[in-house]
């Protein structure tokens, strides 16, 4: 559950070892075990006994501004970046292996956001279907050009990632414009204010997007204000602006169906002083039980089938502990190559390969070494027995050739069984 504070005069406090929420429309007892974040927006008030409670049970207390941007976080002094930690990422930083890193982002991001084009393709108007063909082949051409940038440093090259990056996000949001209901069509993306409904939308989305990435850095040890790609200007957590672009597009999702839904009224949506639009009341309600829903169900990510939520926090935690260990390297999808990550699963016709190829060796050689036991025949010892062993050489090989992981145990079990086979095998051989 998470607990969101955005009404005037609405509080929360401690009453007997529970979290005493009061609005106007009255009062709840909640118990802390049920909760994973509080949220306090402007007008809104938590005690000190409520922030103590919530720091015992490791609950996120986040203050937002009117965006529903962090403004101010509170978090237990067991999370804090040590600073083998910070060296780590400096030397990152300053490393060739930063310049993939960062390449691999933006091409996940635009890779993304074409995803999402291709999907709402489908029942469109000609017209719209041949724009969004030209917006995409545009992105492709864009991603391609950051795919070619070479330097020795994100330094080299981010002036031109940043401008491919930003001709590609051009393109995206000029074709997601016309795929929304009129009402909900925009010139351009507009912040702080929005200038229309969707960024309105957009803008809250991405502030509570902010609130979550930059809790999983917080929570992994990792220092938010120690960005890669984006700029390091004081007090910012340039970090967070970074990992947050491979999750963008789940808020981009969560907004453009709530568009073509027509989910938002005008009530939804308070005048910024004249000068655009902000999101209200009841619009922020609707806006983040559709993200807390999304971010809460379960999908396939990296191999391993999670919320959304617990892999942006399992993804900031591998990076952690191969920061705390001196090896914060860049990948394409993990973002780190640490022993656990290494074992992901593949995807796609990669994933059918891998599971058949595996499949099919254990099982074969599980079937021969039973047939020997049974019959007594010693060459169904010699075929599994070479097998295995062949696997070790080439693990090895993979590790001093391919600077693949080197995967010790899975190569001295190979040996070891190996050698009991042909062990096996030369004893029947002087028995017969």
């Amino acid at each position: 559950m998470h607990l969101i504070l955005n009404s005037f005069g609405a509080s929360i406090r401690k009453e007997n070892g529970l979290f005493a929420v009061s609005t106007a429309e009255g009062k709840q007892m909640i118990p802390p075990a049920e909760v994973r974040s509080i949220t306090v927006s402007k007008g809104a008030r938590i005690s000190s006994d409520a922030v103590l409670l919530a720091i015992e049970h490791e609950i996120d207390v986040l203050f937002v501004d009117t965006l529903g941007k962090p403004q101010g976080r509170v978090w237990s002094i067991r999370y804090g970046s040590i600073s083998s930690i910070r060296r780590s990422q400096v030397e990152f930083l300053f490393s060739p292996l930063s310049v993939n890193w960062v390449k691999a982002l933006i091409e996940e991001k635009i890779n993304n956001q074409i995803a999402l084009l291709l999907a709402l393709q489908l029942g469109q108007e000609e017209a719209v279907a041949t724009f969004l063909r030209y917006a995409v082949n545009s992105m492709e051409d864009h991603r391609g050009k950051v795919r070619a940038l070479e330097g020795e440093t994100v330094a080299d090259i981010a002036p031109s990632l940043r401008g491919w990056e930003g001709a590609a996000t051009k393109r995206y949001f000029e074709a997601l414009s016309a795929c929304l209901p009129a009402t909900y069509r925009f010139e351009r993306r507009s912040r702080q204010p929005a200038t229309d409904r969707f960024n309105a939308m957009l803008n809250y989305a991405y502030g509570m997007l902010y609130g979550k990435v930059e809790g999983a850095l917080i929570k992994a040890g990792l220092d938010p204000y120690t960005g890669v790609f984006h700029r390091d200007d004081y007090n910012r957590p340039a970090l967070v602006f970074d990992v947050i672009e491979r999750y963008r597009i789940w808020a981009d999702y969560v907004v453009v169906q709530l568009c073509r839904q027509e989910a938002m009224s005008e009530e939804c949506f308070a005048d910024a002083e004249g000068q655009g639009l902000l999101l209200d009341g009841l619009g922020k309600r609707i806006l983040i039980q559709s993200m807390n829903d999304y971010l809460a169900e379960v999908i396939d990510f990296g191999g391993l089938r999670r919320s959304r939520q617990e892999h942006i926090q399992r993804q900031a935690q591998l990076a952690g502990k191969a920061a705390e260990r001196g090896k914060l390297v860049g990948d394409v999808r993990e973002h780190v190559l640490d022993a656990e990550a290494s074992r992901a699963m593949l995807d796609g016709a990669g994933r059918s390969t891998q599971i058949a190829d595996l499949a099919v060796f254990f099982l074969a050689v599980g079937m021969m070494i039973l047939v020997a036991l049974l019959t007594s025949r010693r060459h169904w010892f010699l075929v599994p027995a070479l097998m295995l062993l062949g696997a070790a050489i080439f693990r090895i090989l993979a590790w001093l050739v391919h600077d693949a992981s080197f995967a010790g145990e899975s190569v001295a079990l190979e040996i070891v069984v190996a050698c009991l086979l042909f062990f096996s095998c030369a004893r029947l051989a002087s028995e017969q």
